[in-house]
């Protein structure tokens, strides 16, 4: 069968599919006990999603269900489209009960599709994760002479037991990794496993050189390759950072936001020249990205305070004229929506519960720093983001203002987020739009 052909009997499958069920929605709420039937039970296929818009709330909803059902039976690489024609006739829509966001639900009941797909390698392809075991040896670190010998010896001797047992756990497929408290700290054992769930990974390379650099903890080695077989397909080749305790236990994995010399952040107007702060701003900025990948509700809801200030932007209007048949988007309307620390997080946890993979990334050109000129210890972070992950993707400026008094404890006060497209850099939030004594 060619892939044209296959592709006119998928979309014929996924009719009949979704021809089974009449489609439904009401503007009424859908009870709490129907929605965790529907979530939990097993017998249905379901697609949730949240937006500002009911439209594009319904559209990403039923994507997520699309998505659903095509990974569960046939090929990934059908297209997304022609999927959504059919299911915005015959898929149940049901609203969720949220707080200044419309949230929707669709879904369809399992024992309702009858569908036969001819079993052969062109034609059948159930999605799992099943990962490519690395073709080289287990990695072989040596740490070059920036540390005292016998530290070096001891860093290096656990980075190699790590990284056997990441090895080790990738091949075999292992969803728990043996780690020794004696190659690692107790918090970097939970942080590492915390990773591992989200983002099981190897290293690239069977050895590898590297020069140990000094951060706010202790020690660190930056620029590991490592393939991270979850992600999506040209986003797989990552770099990751060894984090280092005094004793030379590893004490973490993150993910870099930056490979450049701090100074060329920070904003001249205000320049930090305090080499000790610039190095907690930056692992504090990495450690808050890795913690969006690897899901970790229990950091990100340490560091937000608890009175922190959340700002929305969604653009709810756009008119455009043609020149040259091309669009040119004009009156364009932002709505600003403000959140509690409370409802942020409670959207960010059903995020985090309906993705598989969350791949967040601050494109190191656009981030800028900036310390606030009377209050010294709260400084303004701006930050190009790129969402990405299974059931939602956006682009946007995010600015946080951040207080260090306590730099073993830093706190977010304000997080906002506007829309990458439609706001341009110079009119990003930034520290005098808040009162900040």
């Amino acid at each position: 069968m060619n892939k044209r052909n296959f592709f006119n009997n998928l979309l014929l499958i996924v009719i009949l599919i979704i021809g089974f069920q009449l489609s439904s929605y009401s503007q009424n709420y859908l009870s709490k006990e129907r929605e965790g039937e529907i979530k939990t039970s097993g017998k249905y296929y379901w697609g949730v999603a949240s937006d500002f818009n009911e439209d594009d709330a319904k559209k990403e909803a039923l994507s997520d269900l699309a998505n659903q059902i095509i990974s569960a039976n046939v090929l990934q690489s059908v297209k997304n489209n022609d999927v959504l024609k059919t299911m915005e006739l015959r898929a149940h829509i049901d609203r969720l009960q949220k707080n200044e966001i419309v949230s929707i639900l669709a879904w369809i009941a399992k024992d309702s599709i009858f569908a036969t797909v001819e079993s052969n390698s062109d034609t059948k392809q159930v999605a799992q994760h099943n990962p490519t075991a690395p073709d080289s040896d287990p990695t072989e670190f040596l740490f070059e002479e920036t540390v005292l010998y016998n530290l070096r010896q001891t860093m290096q001797n656990n980075a190699n037991a790590v990284f056997s047992e990441i090895y080790n756990a990738y091949k075999q497929n292992k969803s728990i990794l043996n780690l020794s408290l004696n190659n690692v700290t107790e918090d970097a054992k939970k942080s590492i496993q915390m990773f591992w769930e989200t983002s099981p990974f190897y290293c690239t390379k069977s050895q590898i050189t590297a020069n140990v650099s000094k951060s706010s903890y202790g020690n660190e080695v930056r620029g590991i390759p490592v393939f991270i077989s979850k992600a999506g397909k040209n986003d797989q080749n990552k770099t990751i950072i060894l984090e280092f305790a005094q004793d030379g236990r590893i004490s973490d994995i993150t993910l870099p936001v930056w490979q450049q010399d701090i100074p060329t952040i920070i904003d001249n107007s205000h320049p930090v020249t305090e080499e000790n702060r610039l190095l907690i701003i930056r692992d504090f900025v990495e450690n808050f990205r890795t913690a969006y990948n690897k899901k970790d509700i229990v950091y990100i809801d340490k560091v937000f305070s608890n009175d922190a200030l959340i700002i929305v932007g969604k653009v709810l209007k756009q008119q455009s004229q043609k020149k040259d048949d091309m669009p040119i988007p004009r009156d364009v309307s932002i709505k600003y929506v403000t959140l509690t620390k409370q409802q942020y997080m409670r959207n960010l946890n059903l995020a985090f519960k309906m993705n598989e993979y969350i791949n967040i990334k601050f494109p190191k050109e656009d981030i800028k720093i900036r310390q606030h000129k009377t209050v010294t210890n709260i400084y303004g972070v701006t930050l190009h983001q790129i969402w990405n992950s299974s059931t939602y993707n956006d682009d946007g400026w995010v600015f946080l203002v951040i207080d260090f008094k306590d730099e073993n404890n830093p706190l977010i006060w304000v997080r906002t987020w506007q829309p990458y497209e439609y706001v341009l850099k110079n009119d990003v939030f930034k520290l005098s739009d808040f009162d900040i004594q």
